[in-house]
């Protein structure tokens, strides 16, 4: 298992590259999933003129946040001092660069006070930290009583996740493609039988690296054990796999499918990930 103090290290050292990679992908699936997703969080937040971004990396959910309201002040913060020194640059050319104060930080050990934030969010991150639990009691921490938590964590059960648990890409068709689906298919069936939480995915060719995309079920429970309530949950989108890649238009397919089934009761365990809104627990 990797050191805490190495997984830090790793990712204090890399410069994410969101905007390029992801917000602008070339490629119409992979472009349409991660808009959904900063998207699906900053619906949450919808209102609120105070919060954070744990782990905002190169600034994209930060700048979407300002933009959406011209009187929300928004703290983004990320382990990265390149990141944050990308997502104040992003901010700065968006035109939202007075409404968003950047800090380099530790998400395991947020630079903010106890109940201070009537908002935090944290998008793809808890998965990534050595200690997933210390990341939700911190967010629990700065949360003010009534406050609202939202957070975004990847899961294992959508055949696009499986896909990128069998070595390939969801969005465009490899060398990997013939079998991807049965490789990571077999890699959940083997952690359902094991009664693991997940599969350990890796991170940027690094399977060392803690990401472990879980149960759906298996998240929400390691989240409330950390002194919140989930108050709501739904899958980001339930991605099909390849869907696009010849013929861009068909992802008004997928637009569909996701309208009529991510807040399915049934249907939100088979999202690429989940939308987790939670408060503090009221002390009895």
């Amino acid at each position: 298992m990797t050191a805490p103090s190495d997984v830090k290290a790793f990712y204090a050292s890399r410069a994410e590259t969101n905007w390029t990679k992801r917000y602008a992908s070339p490629h119409a699936l992979r472009r349409y999933f991660s808009r959904t997703m900063w998207n699906l969080v900053a619906d949450a937040v919808e209102g609120v003129p105070l919060l954070a971004d744990v782990g905002c990396g190169d600034g994209v959910l930060s700048v979407l946040l300002a933009l959406r309201d011209p009187t929300r002040r928004v703290l983004a913060m990320d382990i990265s001092p390149v990141s944050v020194h990308r997502a104040r640059e992003a901010a700065a050319a968006s035109g939202v660069a007075d409404r968003i104060a950047f800090v380099v930080g530790d998400a395991e050990r947020l630079p903010f006070t106890d109940g201070s934030l009537p908002a935090v969010v944290s998008c793809q991150v808890l998965e990534h930290l050595p200690d997933f639990d210390k990341g939700v009691r911190e967010l629990q921490r700065v949360l003010s009583p009534g406050g609202r938590g939202v957070v975004a964590i990847p899961t294992c059960l959508n055949p696009g996740a499986m896909v990128l648990l069998g070595g390939d890409n969801y969005w465009r068709i490899g060398r990997a493609t013939p079998y991807a689906f049965l490789t990571g298919l077999l890699r959940v069936a083997l952690a359902w039988i094991r009664r693991a939480e997940g599969v350990q995915e890796g991170y940027g060719g690094h399977m060392e690296m803690p990401h472990v995309r879980r149960f759906p079920w298996k998240s929400i429970d390691r989240i409330e054990r950390n002194g919140v309530e989930v108050t709501d949950w739904h899958a980001d989108s339930l991605l099909i796999p390849y869907l696009a890649y010849l013929f861009p238009p068909l992802i008004r397919i997928q637009q569909r499918l996701d309208a009529r089934l991510r807040r399915h009761r049934l249907g939100r365990h088979f999202g690429m990930g989940i939308i987790v809104r939670f408060r503090k627990r009221e002390r009895q």
